[in-house]
């Protein structure tokens, strides 16, 4: 399978986060942007919190979550917005496969694959360091 980059609709964008749907194969994305170390706790939870509703309303097979350039300081302490979003992941049977890419900076890597690794072990995933990698293993 391949991914047409020219063939997708952007669902949300602001300076943080663009969400882009592929139609074929049935892929959401989303790609943190390197500004993300600028987000407030604010920005990151109404960045975030349209993914559910994308989540619903395209039924995506496949979710793609390049975090590589995401720097905002993740503290679950602080807020519990990422335990959501996961929450929602694990009750979206239609995904067949789920990619990370994960941040370089290691404080973000950590809380983030920390996170990822409480996904239900129904769910097929996997993490990646680039996003070619992530990509050819999602279309395979």
């Amino acid at each position: 399978m391949h991914l047409d980059k020219n063939s997708y609709q952007v669902i949300f964008g602001n300076k943080y986060l663009i969400i882009k749907y592929f139609p074929s194969p049935s892929l959401l994305m989303l790609h943190w942007a390197n500004t993300s170390d600028n987000m407030t706790t604010k920005d990151f939870e109404d960045s975030i919190s349209v993914v559910p509703n994308i989540i619903k309303k395209y039924s995506p097979k496949r979710f793609f979550n390049n975090m590589k350039n995401f720097r905002f300081p993740l503290d679950t302490h602080k807020t519990n917005m990422p335990m959501k979003i996961l929450s929602m992941i694990e009750e979206m049977p239609e995904f067949d496969k789920q990619a990370y890419v994960l941040p370089t900076k290691i404080d973000c890597f950590m809380a983030i694959r920390n996170l990822i690794d409480q996904l239900k072990p129904q769910f097929t995933y996997n993490i990646f360091i680039n996003e070619e990698d992530a990509l050819e293993w999602l279309l395979s």
